[in-house]
């Protein structure tokens, strides 16, 4: 009798407990026109805990042609590939927490585990092109605010992120989910 009691409370105990970590899904993928099936697509997931003092400095670029994109550069994407760091509007430079590369020939979600808080989450377009050319998937990134709650299991936050093949566009573009369509139009 003493024994079944020890183990109903214990139940109870194990129950009411929060946990203080969970697991984040991630994949990226790439659209070749914005009424296109996705494609995976390499992509790498920076995680900045979200403070809320200050903005991040992003740019956005628009081109016209394809030797435009090529002769490009974002300064803030090749940062952010170099070491993660993101310039705040106050001059502060921060780190991810946590980062997670998954590539296009990866088989599964990557499993990301963080403590629960509030999240900033680039997504960064690692989809290399040729030797000749940069891809039409290179050089965008995507930004995206989490908040990680206790939460059952089964319910883990997903990310999934599409970004546009296009030569049109640079930098920060819109975060387009994979269960999405893109809400702005763009081209090859």
């Amino acid at each position: 009798m003493l024994a079944l009691t020890a183990i109903i409370c214990s139940c109870g105990e194990s129950d009411s407990t929060q946990n203080t970590q969970h697991d984040i899904w991630v994949m990226g993928y790439m659209a070749y026109s914005p009424t296109s099936t996705y494609d995976q697509s390499s992509t790498e997931f920076l995680f900045y805990k979200n403070t809320g003092n200050s903005k991040l400095v992003t740019s956005s670029k628009t081109l016209s042609s394809v030797l435009e994109f090529d002769n490009s550069n974002d300064d803030i994407y090749k940062s952010l590939c170099k070491d993660g760091g993101m310039q705040l509007e106050n001059g502060q430079t921060v780190y991810p927490i946590e980062d997670a590369l998954v590539t296009s020939s990866a088989s599964s979600y990557k499993t990301v585990n963080i403590p629960v808080g509030s999240y900033i989450v680039v997504a960064i377009s690692r989809d290399p092109g040729s030797l000749w050319t940069k891809s039409r998937c290179s050089e965008k990134y995507c930004i995206k605010n989490i908040d990680v709650k206790d939460r059952p299991i089964g319910q883990e936050i997903i990310l999934r992120p599409v970004f546009p093949c296009d030569y049109s566009r640079m930098g920060l573009i819109q975060w387009t989910d994979y269960n999405d369509r893109f809400t702005y139009t763009w081209s090859l």
